[in-house]
């Protein structure tokens, strides 16, 4: 079983088990981009028909069976939290409490393993798009909040942000962007061009609706 982590710094595994947060998104491969890009062409003289670079990919990642995905539509997979949290949740044993306390999985969940996991969520779709095409309505499904506030700076209007953020957005779809924006700057830091405003930053995006399972 795989497993999937979330960005805690704004909640958001908590989102997820709240069924606030009903889809995810990862950036998509640049190698995985230049083979989607040669399959457009092959599939052009092929069938004479162009395809988008977002359907090359599902192609590949799908029937063809060319690529990689990170989840596959239907597979049911663990939801990393740290060690520490499920004992916390009395999940685990007191005998597996006093085992996996020295492990790195303690308290960093990229060392848990999957099998040890409380909860799970099912991969229910799958789509290829770039970041900027986000709906509105899709980034608060990714854990976006609405927050409304009066203040002499935002006056009675609503703003869009994460639980945990300082920052505000004038919408669900820039909270997101700017967010997707600094986790890629961050997780990126030798390769990523920091000068880069997040209104260009347009990545090709892996994006799955998931449902909790338990």
């Amino acid at each position: 079983m795989k497993k999937i982590s979330f960005y805690d710094k704004f909640h958001l595994t908590q989102a997820v088990l709240d069924g606030h947060k009903t889809m995810v998104r990862f950036v998509v491969s640049q190698r995985h981009i230049e083979k989607a890009k040669a399959y457009q062409q092959e599939y052009y003289e092929g069938a004479l028909e162009r395809i988008s670079v977002e359907d090359a990919l599902l192609n590949m990642a799908g029937a063809e069976k060319m690529i990689s995905s990170p989840y596959k539509v239907g597979e049911v997979v663990a939801v990393a939290q740290t060690y520490e949290e499920l004992v916390n949740n009395d999940y685990l044993t007191e005998d597996a409490r006093m085992s996996l306390h020295r492990s790195k999985g303690w308290s960093k969940k990229n060392f848990v393993k999957p099998e040890l996991m409380q909860h799970h969520v099912r991969i229910v779709s799958m789509k290829v798009e770039r970041l900027q095409k986000i709906s509105n309505k899709d980034a608060m499904r990714e854990g976006v909040i609405r927050v409304n506030e009066t203040s002499r700076v935002m006056g009675c209007k609503p703003y869009y942000t994460f639980k945990g953020s300082k920052g505000h957005s004038i919408s669900a779809k820039v909270a997101f962007i700017d967010l997707m924006c600094r986790h890629e700057k961050k997780r990126e830091k030798d390769s990523y061009p920091r000068e880069v405003p997040a209104v260009a930053f347009n990545p090709y995006l892996w994006a799955y609706e998931i449902e909790l399972v338990d």
